[in-house]
Order: C-alpha cells, then structure tokens, then sequence
C-alpha cells in the first residue's frame, strides 16, 4: 500500500519538524541572523513609537509617581462635612538620568530602543534616557522616562521574554523579562498581559510589570519580579548584547546556556544637582 507508506513517511517528518513534539517554550527558537534568540524571527511589524500622548494621571499618586506636583484641588458644590482619607506616602520627586556599569564599561541607560521596543545601553550622556522618579521606603515605585521614545507607553517596565516557557523568574529557568516601556501595574501586581511597547512592536502578547523598582542610599536602582504565586524577589539585570537591550534574568546559567553570553548590569540613578 504505497499511498498509507507515503503519509506514514509524512506524518513522521512533519511531526519530527513540529514544534509540539517535545516540551519547551512556546516560542520556535530559529536562529536570527543578529544571533538573538530572544526576540521573534524577522522585522516588528510596526513601529513601537506609540501616536497618543501621555494619559492624564488621574491621582494625586500617580502623579507623584511620574514627577509631577499635585492637582489642583476640586470646587465642591455641596456641603456636607469632609470624610478623613488616607494619603500616599510622602516621597521627593527627583530628576535625573541613569548610569550604567556593565561589562567593566561606564555608559548610560539610553534615550532610544531596539527595534523591539527594548531600552539599551551607550557611552554618551548627549543620549542618555532623563526619568523622574519618587522613591518610597515601604512600596516598590515606578520609574518615567522624560525623553524616552514612547508617548503611549510612559513607564520603564518589564516584559515577559519571547521565549519563556511561562511568565516567572526562578532558579533553574532561563527566563527573561527585557526592560521596555508599559503602562502603569500596581505595586505587587502579578504579570499581567497589558500594553507595552514590545507587543506594539512585534504583535506579540506578554505580560508585564511596572511598579519594580527600589533605591538604596548610594542611588543603586534595583528591580522586584513578582511570580504568578505572589512571590517576589529582587534579580540581576542584565545587557544582552546579542539584542542590544537590558533583561532581568532568574538564573544567569540557564539564560546563558540557551542563549548565550550576557554581562551583569549595575543601574544607579545620578540626581539632577
């Protein structure tokens, strides 16, 4: 039975091809002429560069999260008596760019991104990425980029990498989440698939956070990656070079072992004097 030999021989080549014939990231890993592993195969399929402008911060928390003074107050027409509200934890608003030491080389956290819609690195303070920042003792706060690329996208945030078999950081995975810009998520939020500017880039849906970061004495910026579970903790950053981009990475081994070298990455914050 010639015909039943033939679509045995099919059914076993296309099977060996297929994607689903052993367990690993959802993502087909091929190989990309740059060498990236980490981001989908071809050219984005539009322009990460959002067309909207920023949205209006509707608290006074938000908008002293993105560097901004309080709104002014609100005419009431009625008279009943005022209830006691809580009030966001005091912080001060502070300017400035963001050094970066990586690979034994001095640079900046750059004003521009990767055509994935993905925040760099370069030697040039000219072209260094300005943030306003409101860092807080007791919360993770969110970071806002002030010359940064994407009007749609106001926050310095991570995305879930493109070939993560699941949105958690943790030993043993090589997981990634690239830093990119997204929207607002509140502090200890789960991965959540909402905007960013590497979906608007390459039509890819990956989840995201935004309230990450934390800030110690001497201005060193570090990042929190909450886990689906609710757990947090606190992972290295990373310059890819094979992406031009920086990526919070669970376990540097396994990362590597799948996609190469990487250098460890140190962000402190140089305050507007």
């Amino acid at each position: 039975m010639r015909t039943i030999g033939t679509f045995v021989a099919y059914l076993a080549f296309g099977l060996a091809l297929s994607p689903f014939a052993s367990a690993g990231p959802s993502a087909t890993l091929t190989s990309r002429a740059d060498g990236d592993l980490t981001n989908p195969q071809g050219a984005p399929i539009k322009s990460p560069n959002a067309v909207y402008g920023h949205p209006v911060p509707r608290t006074n928390a938000e908008r002293f999260r993105r560097g901004l003074g309080p709104a002014p107050p609100k005419r009431r027409n009625n008279r009943s008596p005022l209830k006691a509200r809580s009030s966001p934890t005091p912080c001060t608003v502070t300017t400035g760019v963001i050094s970066v030491v990586q690979d034994s080389t001095n640079g900046y956290l750059t004003s521009t991104a990767n055509s994935f819609g993905e925040y760099g690195f370069t030697t040039s303070l000219d072209s260094a990425l300005r943030v306003s920042l409101c860092p807080t003792d007791d919360s993770p706060f969110v970071i806002t980029p002030l010359n940064g690329p994407f009007l749609s996208f106001p926050y310095l945030g991570f995305v879930t990498g493109f070939a993560n078999t699941d949105p958690d950081l943790k030993a043993g995975s090589a997981n990634y989440a690239y830093l990119t810009g997204t929207i607002l998520t509140a502090a200890h939020a789960t991965p959540a698939e909402l905007p960013n500017a590497f979906t608007a880039a390459s039509g890819v849906a990956e989840s995201i956070e935004s309230s990450v970061w934390s800030m110690d004495v001497n201005g060193v910026l570090s990042a929190a990656w909450v886990n689906r579970d609710g757990s947090s903790q606190t992972y290295s950053l990373y310059y890819v070079p094979s992406s031009a981009a920086f990526a919070l990475v669970g376990d540097y081994n396994a990362f590597s072992s799948n996609f190469g070298a990487a250098f460890l990455a140190t962000f402190a914050l140089v305050a507007d004097s």
